[in-house]
């Protein structure tokens, strides 16, 4: 009788329930990849595995795509795109008005968004988007972390407003996890030998970081940009080991290595290059943000104390060279181009910054 005066219970919401459910799909494809694929060094056959399991577990998901490159370049031809819509396409490639309406954002800027496609949009690209795939909904996210840009990855849908309705987050975890498991497989790849290490600071030293990196650069890169190159030298370490002694120049030399270890990636190289040179190598570094990478540790270089307590107040003073280095670009090239920025910055004012840019 009382069941007369019960509030009956709410039908569940089938809209509710088929979100759920995709999602539930989507994010147990977006695992099984990962677990099939951790430690995977081809970066192509590690994002063709996402988005074919994402493309699978959501019948309203028509395409995915991944480009590793430059995610500001104004045309993008991915590497890898999957999908329904493009069965009646032989070549596929995006217009940068399309991933940014509003303009490029500023550096590190990047961020997951989501754009609403429509056959009567301003836009010709949003418009031939919508027209010739049949989506209403696009979701872009940055491969990335901090300052290390992979690229982008994209997915387009059939329904308006249905990153929205996912939840954003789901699709911005892809993102992330596709960029650690290329990470991962990245810090797999084999270093130089302990016994290769320098005496005084236990970095690399120059014969086997040189082997080292021409090896790695013999592979064809995942970017336009294959990452950043950075020369380092001690511009007044004569005159410092002179006055205080040479206890006190090993000593310096030892801080600044271990300063560049603790500013820069476990994937990164740094190398004892001469008497007073460091070299560091910043691999997958996008080339928007070599000027900021090389003044910030330039600054926590020259930021460094004289170790000495009679050398008290006075830092130590230091000129770097760098260079963003294209996939085209040899190794010998782009070591004559970064040589010729830290030549440069030491002719100007004492403990200068120099980035040079390619065909500049």
């Amino acid at each position: 009788m009382f069941k007369l005066f019960q509030r009956p219970e709410p039908a569940a919401n089938s809209s509710s329930v088929t979100t759920l459910a995709e999602q539930t799909f989507i994010s147990e494809a977006m695992l099984r990849a990962a677990e099939k694929l951790i430690g995977t060094p081809q970066s192509e056959a590690v994002a063709r595995a996402f988005c074919d399991g994402i493309v699978n577990a959501s019948p309203s998901i028509c395409l995915a795509w991944v480009w590793f490159g430059d995610p500001r370049a104004e045309v993008v031809q991915p590497q890898v795109a999957v999908g329904a819509a493009l069965s009646h396409s032989r070549t596929f490639m995006v217009d940068g008005e399309l991933i940014f309406p509003m303009g490029a954002p500023p550096p590190g800027g990047l961020r997951t968004q989501t754009i609403e496609l429509s056959t009567n949009s301003m836009h010709a690209s949003i418009r031939e988007a919508a027209s010739k795939y049949g989506a209403r909904s696009m979701l872009v996210a940055p491969i990335s972390s901090d300052v290390d840009e992979r690229g982008l990855i994209a997915f387009y849908a059939t329904r308006a407003n249905y990153f929205e309705t996912m939840g954003t987050g789901l699709f911005d975890a892809v993102a992330r996890l596709l960029h650690t498991v290329l990470a991962y497989a990245r810090n797999q790849v084999k270093r130089p030998p302990a016994t290769a290490s320098d005496s005084v600071t236990g970095l690399v030293n120059r014969r086997h970081c040189r082997q080292w990196l021409e090896h790695e650069w013999s592979a064809q890169s995942e970017h336009a940009t294959r990452g950043l190159l950075l020369l380092v030298d001690l511009d007044s370490f004569e005159a410092m080991s002179d006055r205080f002694g040479y206890m006190v120049g090993d000593l310096a030399l030892k801080q600044v290595a271990q300063t560049l270890l603790a500013n820069v990636r476990k994937s990164d190289m740094v190398a004892r290059w001469d008497d007073t040179k460091f070299l560091v190598w910043l691999p997958g570094m996008s080339a928007i943000v070599a000027s900021a990478t090389a003044e910030k540790l330039h600054q926590t270089i020259t930021q460094l104390p004289v170790p000495c307590a009679a050398a008290e107040g006075r830092t130590i003073s230091a000129a770097l060279g760098a260079t963003p280095v294209p996939a085209s670009d040899t190794f010998a090239a782009a070591l004559d181009r970064v040589e010729r920025a830290l030549l440069s910055a030491k002719h100007q004012t004492l403990g200068s910054v120099v980035v040079a840019r390619p065909g500049g």
